[in-house]
């Protein structure tokens, strides 16, 4: 693995919009291998706002399943405590000595950096790699001084897993949001029902 990206987040749930992230940064910076790393705990949230790891876990092994390059890796699931960033890179580094990290993480993400813990020390361990979330891509790169990674020449991505949760409570269609084994196990498992 020497060009390993690793994709980060809740995942609660998991849906195309993430699945178009890995496969651009995939594409565009030929990368050996995606690692999808779902929190134990986000350290933004709370363990009672977050979806049991399992079902997570479930989820997104049925989306990537398809993409040779997707892995699902567990190492924040089986760690105690918050999920920070900075561990996980630095036991990442450990593993594969010998590969180039790319962090992809959207533009919100990246406009919190600096609020994380040990920011600098994420930009030494990995390349950040950015997809738009907030404002059209030729302004946010202009705006955000991106100079330490790489923005990703893909859409506006406007899919959040909290609209997406939000949407099922109030019994409003979201099957154009979720790849179909996803939809399915949401549906079977009836999560995210008030």
């Amino acid at each position: 693995m020497n060009r390993l990206g690793i994709f980060g987040g809740s995942f609660d749930p998991p849906h195309k919009g993430h699945l178009q992230v890995a496969r651009q940064a995939a594409d565009e910076l030929d990368l050996t291998a995606v690692l999808w790393i779902p929190a134990r705990v986000s350290p933004h949230k709370t363990p009672e706002t977050t979806s049991e790891a399992s079902f997570r876990c479930d989820m997104i092994r049925l989306m990537i399943d398809r993409d040779p390059r997707f892995h699902l890796d567990l190492r924040e699931i089986s760690r105690e405590g918050p999920s920070f960033t900075v561990d996980t890179l630095e036991a990442l580094n450990l593993a594969h000595p010998a590969a180039t990290l790319f962090l992809i993480i959207g533009e919100d993400s990246f406009l919190s950096l600096p609020t994380w813990k040990a920011p600098n020390r994420i930009k030494s361990l990995a390349q950040l790699v950015v997809y738009n979330r907030v404002t059209p891509i030729s302004e946010a790169r202009v705006d955000h001084g991106l100079q330490e990674g790489y923005w990703l020449d893909a859409p506006y991505i406007d899919i959040t897993s909290s609209d997406i949760r939000e949407s099922i409570a109030n019994h409003e269609r979201v099957d154009h949001l979720l790849t179909p084994e996803v939809a399915a196990y949401i549906e079977t498992h009836g999560l995210y029902r008030s």
